[in-house]
């Protein structure tokens, strides 16, 4: 239990030092990192693990380029608290939920929110690198590359990857393949749900994105747990 506060306070200290997160994001961050430890032990520290390095590495993967073109993070790509409610709020709550519980059996519930966060992150930031053709989800048709609700193949495919990723760390704590295969099926519903949401709640200005996030990644854990 030392160990692993020690570890959430330095993991915090040096995103906030290397400017991942801001400082409040940083106290959110490891208070969302402390409940997810509580409820499911280190394998939930590695999905949570495995969701901010992808994410943080998306990021800053040719940032002056997406800066320059007006697609990059805000705030130099810090991440404040509404990233990461909306990000790990759920696997924070289920997490906590579980503190009462069998730690693995929610797990892949916990996994399948942060497959849902990674999912839709990778397809925004390296969708916007990578993508060559652009979909209005709103239209059906060619779309303006980092508008809401607009997507890529390119971007779609990494969403895939980040979805799997999580879904084969699932596999590598023991988890049976099924729920493996649920997880990478919940984060790809997420990252969809996330599209949708983009292109007609959050584009009409009724949601922001950090609530976009936290409902499609809802929406991610509730179909895990519906069907494992």
């Amino acid at each position: 239990m030392l160990n692993a506060g020690f570890l959430i306070f330095l993991g915090s200290a040096i995103a906030y030092w290397r400017h991942w997160l801001s400082g409040a994001g940083a106290v959110a961050g490891g208070t969302v990192a402390a409940l997810v430890f509580l409820g499911c032990g280190w394998a939930g520290i590695s999905c949570l693990g495995l969701f901010f390095g992808l994410g943080v590495g998306a990021t800053r993967f040719q940032f002056q380029r997406k800066e320059r073109s007006g697609l990059a993070e805000k705030g130099k790509g810090r991440r404040g608290v509404g990233n990461v409610i909306g990000n790990g709020g759920i696997a924070a709550f289920v997490s906590f939920v579980l503190v009462w519980h069998n730690s693995l059996s929610g797990l892949p519930i916990v996994a399948g929110s942060l497959a849902a966060a990674t999912s839709d992150t990778l397809s925004s930031e390296l969708g916007n690198i990578y993508g060559k053709r652009f979909w209005d989800l709103r239209t059906f048709r060619e779309g303006q590359k980092g508008m809401d609700g607009v997507i890529s193949l390119e971007g779609s495919l990494a969403g895939l990857a980040g979805a799997a990723a999580m879904g084969a760390l699932l596999l590598a704590w023991g988890g049976e393949p099924r729920a493996a295969l649920i997880v990478v099926i919940a984060g790809l519903a997420g990252n969809v749900t996330d599209s949708f949401l983009g292109a007609f709640p959050e584009r009409a200005g009724w949601l922001s994105n950090h609530a976009v996030n936290f409902i499609s990644t809802a929406c991610a854990a509730l179909l895990v747990f519906l069907l494992l």
